[in-house]
């Protein structure tokens, strides 16, 4: 049986996989590599924009597999859960530090937004084997 609230966080985290590609390749990769910048500085930020890319893709596709996965589910799901807490620290932290404001770069919202919704995930799954408390 499909864990739904994993499932419904691997779609979420599949679209924001997808806003990252198509938003944020427009509005930060692309103008990096216009830039003046040094060559080898483009090459790091491109192989960092595609290594995000890639850990958020397969962040999507372990949940994904983890919401039809019932024994692995907790161990997979949280995984995905602290990479997402990570990047929302992250985000936070230099929103704070560099611009005064965690809205200039709010992507945290969905790096919590989603963690929680696996985190709901991984309680349903217990509370239906039993190991979780109903109340």
């Amino acid at each position: 049986m499909m864990n739904k609230a994993v499932a419904l966080a691997g779609l979420l985290s599949l679209i924001l996989t997808l806003i990252h590609i198509v938003g944020g390749g427009a509005d930060v990769h692309e103008p990096i590599l216009a830039s003046e910048l040094d060559n080898i500085l483009k090459g790091y930020s491109s192989v960092i924009w595609h290594g995000v890319t890639a850990n958020l893709f397969l962040c999507s596709a372990i949940l994904f597999y983890a919401s039809i996965s019932k024994p692995n589910l907790p161990t997979l799901t949280s995984i995905v859960i602290v990479q997402y807490l990570a990047y929302a620290v992250i985000f936070i932290f230099y929103g704070t530090t560099r611009f005064g404001s965690i809205m200039i770069m709010p992507q945290w919202i969905a790096f919590l937004i989603i963690p929680a919704i696996a985190t709901f995930g991984i309680y349903l799954s217990r509370r239906e084997s039993g190991q979780a408390p109903t109340k």
